[in-house]
């Protein structure tokens, strides 16, 4: 988290000072992001709630884990193979996805420890027991399971064009949506349990009887809807249309099993939350949940065709990004720390209220940032002007100087609660006061027991239900699509965007990749106002050729599309000038310098660009 921090507040500081921060190859903005990324989405947070998943399934069930070694093996397996990979990004080993920017031979090594962690956590809660777990236990193996498998589906091999990007789409969606927020609400229904019961003590029931049912329907359908999220982040793009109208409804349908998931968690702890309700891991907890609802709705407004036609291929979708991670599974997974460790005390209120007060500073600060870009763009094109590139950039450009100043001094206040929080956990003495008391399994049944060899297996149908939910969403939104597009032949621009092997504009577009161009230039132009001037509109052919993804995530520099059919992008020579000095002509620039690359990469990379007409 520390590192991962570290290198977060870096690439923020040099949109705010670019000029002084920028010119390192291996602390590149390009290539810092997808690095710090990685480093926090699998390293901290993958890693610490597969433990949250671990814990909750050994503390429930009453079980010790199955195979000694196997889950810390699959432990050092995942953070030695993303240290390795993350270290192969910094060095401009980049293949250009957003979740996938590991090498191969990484992401083989990150795969089998995520997939070694969740096999070992689900034969500790060995379904031959046929016990009847609590809802803490389903989250937390399916939880485990959704988010190894969607990590295999973004590093899968073998996918060009469009069919690249549909298909870190839906690892995107699936990861951040269904996997790890399993492993939160996990906790939570884990800790909830471990509250002191009221006095007198209320019974949780429905009028069915089943005290399960609401944790029932929110299960299955967060799972369901979830894995089929991804396509949401494909709007007014060149994917299939029908592709990105499944996203947007199911972006809009993720309300309901949030809120009823935040429904039924509300009605476990009525008349207990007074009692825990000073523990710093409970409010942590408590502000997770309440999280749940605003990423559905910030998911809905970056997907609805309105909304994103403004806020799309802005920071809105990286603020979207920062809410999941520093805001609700980062609380879930704090929360857990802060109640397994017994940290307590004027340090842990102090990690509540920094983190707390630094996650809303960047996530606001981002999303404030999107939205002034977004109408900037849609209201200089209806007047006629061109703001998404050349020197009407700077219109969008420069207003956004105090949001990136904000959001770095909210990733400021984020490390030094991380910072204060460790030696507040090496201090305290481990307390887990709050764990419920295992659940007691009913006697396992005898060949002889016709009756009770057919009981059914709760946690086999938990674990089977949600691996095949997840292959059935693979076959409709990655596969499906992938063989429509197979046999599209490429357009007249897509074959002008293939280049001989040897030629410096092949070259160039390597280092493209290598430089990370595509975490700050699009190379996509959208049926939208705001894209009015940027050229004709893309179409899938104009990518069948291409076996890496450069349609790119966000515009904090221009799109580049045609590049190539405008001044002065259309001359290598300007173009190679502006990457060695950007503020040279234009000092409100937040690119930053590329000097450090050799004057024959720079040529070639300036060739690549003016060849996109």
């Amino acid at each position: 988290m520390v590192a991962g921090l570290l290198g977060a507040l870096y690439a923020a500081l040099q949109l705010v000072w670019p000029q002084t921060l920028g010119g390192v190859a291996f602390l590149s903005y390009g290539r810092l992001t997808p690095a710090v990324t990685h480093l926090l989405v699998f390293g901290w947070l993958a890693i610490g709630l597969f433990g949250v998943g671990h814990h909750v399934v050994g503390r429930t069930l009453g079980m010790p884990a199955w195979g000694g070694p196997v889950p810390l093996a699959s432990v050092l397996l995942v953070a030695g193979g993303l240290v390795a990979g993350v270290a192969a990004v910094l060095a401009g080993g980049m293949e250009g996805r957003e979740l996938g920017e590991l090498p191969l031979w990484a992401d083989v090594i990150v795969a089998a420890g995520l997939l070694g962690s969740a096999y070992s956590a689900t034969r500790t809660a060995d379904p031959a027991t046929r016990r009847v777990a609590p809802p803490a236990v389903w989250y937390a193996l399916a939880g485990m399971w959704f988010t190894a498998l969607a990590f295999v589906v973004a590093n899968a091999p073998g996918l060009m064009g469009v069919n690249l990007e549909i298909q870190s789409a839906f690892a995107l969606g699936a990861l951040l949506f269904g996997g790890l927020p399993a492993l939160g609400i996990a906790a939570a229904y884990h800790y909830v349990a471990g509250l002191p019961a009221p006095e007198p003590e209320e019974e949780l029931a429905e009028e069915d009887g089943d005290p399960d049912q609401l944790a029932r329907i929110g299960f299955w359908t967060l799972l369901f809807i979830a894995g089929w999220m991804g396509p949401a982040l494909l709007v007014h793009g060149p994917a299939p249309g029908w592709l990105q109208t499944v996203g947007v409804a199911f972006a809009i349908l993720y309300l309901l099993p949030v809120l009823t998931i935040v429904t039924d968690l509300l009605r476990r702890v009525q008349g207990r939350w007074s009692a825990a309700a000073g523990q710093t891991g409970i409010r942590l907890l408590a502000v997770g949940v309440a999280l749940l609802p605003l990423l559905a709705l910030a998911a809905m407004a970056q997907s609805l065709r309105a909304s994103a036609s403004v806020v799309g291929f802005t920071t809105w979708r990286e603020g979207v990004l920062a809410l999941a991670i520093f805001g609700l599974l980062g609380a879930f997974h704090l929360g857990h720390v802060h109640l397994t460790s017994g940290a307590a005390g004027r340090p842990a209120s102090w990690h509540f209220g920094l983190t707390v007060t630094g996650a809303a500073v960047v996530v606001a600060s981002l999303w404030a940032a999107g939205l002034h870009a977004g109408y900037t763009w849609v209201a200089t094109s209806n007047s006629g002007e061109l703001a998404d590139a050349g020197l009407g950039f700077r219109n969008a450009v420069e207003p956004l100087a105090a949001w990136f100043e904000w959001r770095a001094a909210g990733l400021a206040i984020l490390l030094v609660a991380a910072l204060l929080l460790g030696p507040a956990v090496l201090r305290a003495r481990r307390s887990a006061v709050l764990d419920p008391a295992p659940v007691t399994p009913p006697p396992v049944p005898t060949d002889g027991d016709a009756e009770g060899a057919a009981a059914p297996r709760p946690l086999v149908v938990a674990v089977q239900g949600a691996l095949g939910l997840f292959v059935v969403a693979v076959l409709a939104l990655v596969v499906v699509p992938s063989l429509e597009q197979a046999n599209r032949d490429p357009s007249l621009r897509g074959e002008a965007r293939v280049f001989p092997a040897g030629s410096a504009e092949a070259r160039g577009q390597a280092i493209y990749v290598q430089e990370g161009c595509v975490y700050c230039h699009t190379q996509q132009v959208r049926p939208v106002i705001a894209d009015v001037g940027l050229g004709p509109v893309s179409q899938p052919g104009d990518y069948a050729e291409l076996s890496e993804p450069l349609l790119g995530y966000r515009r904090l520099g221009p799109d580049l599309m045609h590049a190539g059919a405008r001044e002065p992008t259309d001359s290598s020579q300007w173009i190679s000038g502006h990457l060695a000095d950007p503020y040279l002509d234009r000092p409100w620039s937040i690119m930053p310098s590329y000097d450090y690359l050799s004057a024959e990469d720079l040529q070639a990379l300036a060739q690549y660009i003016a060849a996109l007409d």
